[in-house]
């Protein structure tokens, strides 16, 4: 895989090309961007064309000659993945990275140090990968990517080319599922609009998130309302999402997205080219009449109190019977 393959990042790829022409690349990048639309696929990328024993004048890289496939194959002992442990980016893990840094790249032209999730360093081991970009060691490139560079020390983003990636558009992105993953038209509208530009995201949900179940929670949101059998649908709903594990932030992120069509269908009116969920038009019409939009900006904000909640260790079965209780009216 190569730039060539990287959709709907023209103006990244501009950048980065431009860089390599005139022979311009920086000490450090950063990439930023939503997760999962492309960042750490083209760092790995742009460490190939660093490295690439082939045609030289040639932007992509080869992936045919050693350094090509010892990357693609992580064995490359220049281009390293430094990715945050436990949610968190160690001062341990920098400090190694200062050790070996000192050192000249092992095989290749110039060693690649990306950093994945940067904006989980702690104040500790951002101080200390400050003092690696304030004096950066020869041949070696460290490429920063994000979500959220908000979080990220303005010392360091100073110190760094910054390169934005964007959000694809949905119908660039269900083209791109259905080329390279075999995923039907219809599956793939529908993924991309759930993956709000992020193919990485869509992957998720497409490897996570069967369309039986995705259909099953949400036709029985409108019935959260019935008296008295609402709060026995809250119920039931709350212990099933308390089974699905690692995987319930993607179930409350489908639940955002059933409130957003709600609120396109309330505000704008039904126009199905603006819905995410259009197999389910029916169903969204009928909660819709349902709820008014102060009640749907309410039922968003439930969500977001139910994942801190969540985040800070509450019992996650009576968190989500209380979530369901409200998006039913009756918490």
């Amino acid at each position: 895989m190569g730039f060539s393959e990287i959709r709907g990042q023209d103006r990244a790829l501009h950048d980065l090309h431009f860089a390599w022409q005139q022979e311009r690349i920086p000490n450090a990048y950063l990439f930023t961007g939503p997760q999962g639309c492309g960042k750490r696929t083209t760092a790995l990328i742009l460490a190939r064309r660093m490295n690439c024993l082939g045609e030289s004048s040639s932007w992509e890289p080869c992936e045919r000659c050693a350094a090509c496939q010892k990357i693609l194959h992580e064995t490359h002992p220049d281009v390293w993945v430094v990715e945050p442990e436990k949610q968190l980016m160690r001062i341990s893990q920098i400090r190694e990275i200062q050790r070996m840094t000192r050192f000249a790249p092992q095989e290749g032209r110039l060693r690649v140090v990306i950093l994945d999730q940067i904006e989980k360093m702690n104040r500790e081991s951002a101080n200390a990968f400050l003092k690696l970009l304030e004096e950066p060691p020869p041949n070696n490139l460290f490429v920063l990517c994000t979500a959220s560079p908000g979080q990220i020390l303005p010392t360091i983003l100073s110190r760094c080319q910054r390169v934005p990636f964007a959000p694809l558009r949905r119908p660039v992105l269900s083209s791109w599922l259905e080329e390279r993953h075999g995923i039907d038209a219809a599956q793939a509208f529908l993924l991309a609009g759930l993956a709000e530009g992020s193919p990485g995201r869509a992957l998720q949900l497409h490897e996570h998130l069967p369309d039986d179940q995705r259909r099953s929670l949400l036709t029985a949101l409108p019935t959260l309302h019935r008296v008295p059998s609402g709060s026995t649908v809250a119920l039931e709903l709350a212990e099933r999402l308390n089974k699905v594990g690692d995987q319930l932030p993607l179930y409350l992120d489908l639940l955002r997205s059933w409130l957003r069509d709600l609120l396109m269908l309330r505000e704008i009116g039904p126009d199905p080219n603006a819905l995410i969920h259009q197999d389910l038009q029916e169903h969204l019409v009928q909660h819709a009449d349902i709820l008014s939009t102060p009640a749907l900006f309410r039922a968003v904000q439930a969500i977001d109190q139910c994942e801190v909640a969540l985040r800070r260790n509450a019992a996650s079965l009576l968190t989500l019977e209380h979530l369901f209780l409200v998006l039913g009216g009756m918490g």
